[in-house]
């Protein structure tokens, strides 16, 4: 299963049907088991195709600042979802 970090940096080509069928089904087994990626997957639809590439090329990428303050919230979301699941899923939490 994809770790939350992998999820985020797929997540573009994921939700405009770029992925190869593999990562297809690798994030959506992971978002299965991942409350947090799902928000974040929500959250990123309802910015929109354009909204989202402007926001990433325009940044010249995530601004490490931003990604760390991401993988700080996805493991801390994680970890607080070990009583909804019989074993935490691989890569949870650990971006």
């Amino acid at each position: 299963m994809v770790k939350c970090k992998k999820v985020v940096d797929l997540l573009t080509e994921y939700l405009e049907g770029d992925l190869p069928s593999a990562d297809q089904k690798s994030l959506d087994e992971h978002f299965q088991y991942c409350p947090p990626c799902v928000e974040y997957l929500h959250q990123m639809k309802k910015l929109g195709p354009l909204a989202r590439e402007a926001a990433i090329e325009d940044a010249g990428g995530v601004p490490p600042t931003v990604a760390a303050r991401l993988e700080d919230f996805l493991r801390e979301q994680c970890s607080g979802i070990d009583h909804l699941l019989s074993k935490k899923p691989p890569g949870c939490g650990k971006p």
